[in-house]
């Protein structure tokens, strides 16, 4: 497995299109978490023939609630303040289906890239 950081730009198309030029030109199993899983989605579907497999990992594709959103305020002010250190390894747990929560594996690689 290899991490790729979301390249900085303006555009989700701008963000595949620097994608495109990072990731192996041969098909690929693909995993976005979050954003990335927006992002993820996107090349595959600009990118067919690139793409073997997607995994997308929380993500929705409807607006958030408001009472997630607000959650998510709260959440940005405190690591505006205090800082970010990546997400706790209980956080990365509760991502997981019942029936993954003890790999950990998955929540190594979830704490990875968060």
């Amino acid at each position: 497995m290899k991490h790729v950081s979301i390249p900085m730009e303006e555009t989700i198309e701008t963000i595949v299109d620097a994608l495109a030029v990072i990731l192996p030109e041969h098909p690929i199993n693909l995993l976005g978490f979050s954003m990335g899983g927006y992002l993820a989605c996107a090349f595959a579907v600009k990118y067919p023939e690139r793409v073997n497999g997607l995994i997308v990992v929380s993500n929705t594709a409807t607006s958030l609630l408001d009472s997630v959103r607000q959650q998510r305020e709260i959440a940005l002010n405190w690591i505006t303040k205090q800082g970010y250190g990546g997400i706790p390894k209980k956080k990365a747990i509760i991502m997981l289906g019942q029936a993954n929560k003890v790999r950990e594996e998955l929540v190594e690689c979830i704490q990875s890239v968060g």
